[in-house]
């Protein structure tokens, strides 16, 4: 579908569910179309699948219900037609949270940025509580293995990509491959993609962690490296410190994390500096270049 047409079906589904028609805001999305629908009397987010399986929007309704039941922060399901029998289209519509994000209030240092940080972390630390039944990939099916050996090829092919860009040096791709990795395989819920962006704040707090599409159960501290490096990449030293106060004030990392995980931190800056380089913003991959070199001197230190 185009843009046009996207915005087009999200019209129409606001008059079926909603009797009127509202302002259609385009939110973005590289996996689904998302649009904020503002009504007088409110304003809700509706998701549009664009392939007719809507396998993501079916894995983000599973663990919104999922998460709802142990009482954590995730918006609420509205409206649901994932069959398509509605407009032809799978979609959902969720209650809207809050417009802005933690990632809006890290420009400042206050007191308020300081809090918001410190929540991220406790509520990271929450989620990871969370113990599945298995590990792997979450779908409605089931837990869907991952390889570990078909993760490593695709983390080393990764490296590199980035080389052949001339971001890292092949000497430093070279190493990069040679690293252990820690081990995938654990039962803790993990988010896959939380950072700043993914938290959603009302009346100063964080109202819901959004975006569950990459979640799946394994082992929590390679998720709090993911979270780590997308934090040490925008967010002051400070701000930081408080996330990480968060998170340790209700649960800890393995006794090894700081070095250990340092593999995991140079994957995760290597797939920030592919998503800038590949989006044309080559000038902000440069953030990203100089974390994973820091994370190797510190490696090889």
């Amino acid at each position: 579908m185009t843009a046009a047409t996207e915005a087009e079906l999200a019209r129409e589904i606001c008059v079926r569910c909603f009797g009127s028609e509202a302002s259609i805001e385009p939110l973005g999305g590289p996996n689904n179309a998302v649009f904020r629908l503002r009504f007088p009397d409110g304003v809700h987010i509706l998701k549009v699948a664009r392939d007719a399986q809507a396998r993501r929007l079916r894995k983000e309704q599973m663990l919104l219900e999922l998460l709802s039941r142990y009482g954590m922060p995730v918006p609420r399901i509205e409206h649901s037609d994932l069959d398509a029998t509605m407009v032809g289209q799978p979609f959902l519509i969720m209650q809207s949270v809050g417009e802005l994000r933690v990632a809006d209030y890290l420009q400042v240092h206050t007191a308020q940025s300081l809090g918001l940080c410190r929540e991220m972390g406790e509520l990271l630390a929450r989620i990871h509580t969370l113990v599945m039944s298995g590990s792997g990939d979450l779908q409605p099916e089931g837990y869907v293995a991952r390889d570990p050996v078909a993760y490593l090829q695709r983390l080393h092919a990764l490296a590199e990509w980035v080389a052949s860009q001339g971001l890292i040096s092949a000497a430093e791709a070279e190493a990069f491959r040679a690293l252990p990795m820690p081990d995938l395989a654990g039962t803790s819920l993990c988010h896959g993609d939380f950072h700043a962006v993914q938290c959603v704040v009302h009346d100063g707090h964080i109202s819901a962690v959004v975006d569950w599409e990459s979640a799946w159960s394994a082992n929590s501290a390679i998720d709090f490296a993911v979270t780590q490096v997308y934090l040490e990449s925008y967010c002051p030293g400070d701000l930081l410190a408080a996330f990480v106060t968060g998170y340790l004030s209700q649960r800890t990392l393995p006794a090894g994390y700081q070095r250990d995980y340092l593999p995991v931190r140079m994957a995760q800056a290597l797939a920030l500096t592919r998503g800038m380089a590949t989006r044309g913003m080559t000038e902000y991959a440069a953030r990203p270049v100089e974390l994973f070199r820091a994370y190797l001197e510190s490696w090889n230190g």
